[in-house]
């Protein structure tokens, strides 16, 4: 009982991280793609 308890923790806590795993890739994606951007921007009005 007590065992299957802690597995049944356990898995929740992993799937816990691969949300917050998730979210941040998806973070990360959005701020390069906002750099990318401003970079674009830059670089038209350079030219």
């Amino acid at each position: 009982m007590r065992a299957t308890m802690l597995m049944k923790r356990k898995h929740g806590n992993t799937k816990f991280t691969s949300m917050f795993i998730l979210m941040l890739l998806m973070a990360m994606l959005m701020v390069f793609i906002l750099c990318l951007s401003i970079l674009i921007q830059l670089n038209f009005l350079e030219t």
